[in-house]
């Protein structure tokens, strides 16, 4: 009987034993599912961190984009948020987001409104869809890592200083269908070593008309002092330009005298270019050659002005140069008549002793004459 009970008891112990065990095991896999649990909320905490936060347009068919926190490196906008299209970056809607390097948009964004992006001082990249048709005020201002800029060709509308002080910008594209730039949008962009200029009928000027029909001209300085510290900034007129407005690439009159903006011009082969508006290219003394495609039929008073080294090869004829030229293009102020006079010659496939004719010697411009008269 003693042995019957030692056996018994030996099997209570057992199942002791046993359910210890069971219970170690049970308690590992809770505080297993439990820190699984931790992680997942933590993860979906961070992703609602780092998600932008959206608002309902006011006829409630769109969303906006109003905030985006301050940490997130990389971000891809949402094309589609609750079941509606994202159609507007708002304002100020990155102010915080010092640590953004880059920033996809996605395509059905129609708006980067004002100040969007401003003080993003560690953008790089940014993409813009197809579909942005206005760029507002201050969009990019001070965004000194950004290091090119694309204009698309939906673009109609790039307000003032939108890219004002982008330090390490060193390529800037314009796409054909913006119509209006506004005051220094580009400026300050002092390190741009290459411009890509297509817009085929733009302005960058404001035109006032008082009441006896006067009218006077408010230049928008769109690109003042872009390139003043580069080595050099070529400005290529893409071939779509029909027209480069009043004051487009006004230089900078003075203000970095030991420094230059546009070294270069160069118009795109194919050129349909007719018009260079008053004032387009005055104060621009770093350029000193442009060869002008015959397809130039006026160049506006003061276009030139100031450019006291530039010599223009016109690839037109003697008739259609002096009918180019017939405004008061190439003087620097009202009274002077000889100061900052630019050179212009015509160009003739035929050897002349003409001093103001030129022609082409394995594609570099050559005077048929060495000895050029004064225009």
């Amino acid at each position: 009987m003693r042995r019957k009970a030692e056996a018994v008891e030996t099997g209570n112990d057992e199942i002791v034993v046993k359910n210890k065990t069971a219970k170690k095991v049970m308690g590992f896999i809770f505080l297993g599912i439990t820190l699984a649990m931790v992680v997942v909320i933590v993860v979906l905490m961070l992703k609602s961190f780092f998600k932008p936060t959206y608002e309902l347009s006011e006829n409630g068919q769109y969303y906006i984009v109003t905030d985006v926190g301050d940490k997130q490196k990389e971000l891809e906008i949402e094309a589609e948020y609750e079941g509606l299209p994202v159609k507007e970056i708002g304002e100020e809607a990155f102010k915080d987001a010092t640590a953004l390097e880059k920033v996809v948009i996605p395509e059905g964004v129609e708006k980067i409104g004002k100040s969007a992006f401003e003080n993003c001082s560690a953008l790089k990249e940014v993409s813009l869809p197809s579909t942005v048709t206005v760029i507002t005020a201050n969009a990019f201002k001070n965004c000194d890592a950004l290091e090119e800029i694309v204009i698309p060709d939906t673009v109609t509308k790039i307000e003032s200083n939108a890219f004002y002080a982008c330090d390490g910008v060193k390529k800037i594209s314009i796409g054909k269908g913006v119509t209006t730039i506004g005051y220094e949008a580009f400026s300050g962009c002092v390190n741009v070593e290459e411009i890509y200029y297509n817009p085929v009928n733009c302005e960058a000027v404001s035109i006032i008309e008082d009441t006896n029909g006067q009218k006077s001209y408010d230049a928008r300085y769109a690109f003042y002092a872009v390139g003043t510290k580069a080595q050099g900034c070529t400005l290529t007129i893409g071939k779509d330009v029909k027209y480069v407005s009043i004051g487009m690439f006004y230089g900078t009159l003075g203000a970095f005298d030991d420094e230059c903006g546009v070294t270069d011009v160069v118009f795109e082969e194919g050129s349909v270019c007719e018009t260079i508006g008053m004032y387009a290219f005055d104060a621009e003394n770093s350029i000193k050659q442009i060869v002008l495609p015959n397809t130039i039929k006026s160049i506006g008073a003061y276009a030139f002005a100031g450019c006291e080294e530039l010599v223009i090869f016109y690839e037109g004829t003697k008739d259609q140069l002096f009918v180019a030229t017939k405004n008061n293009w190439n003087k620097q102020y009202e009274k002077d008549t000889n100061l900052a006079r630019v050179k212009a010659y015509y160009y003739s496939e035929e050897s002349t002793t003409d001093a103001n004719a030129w022609h082409y010697v394995d594609g570099v411009p050559q005077l048929w004459n060495s000895a050029p008269a004064q225009n």
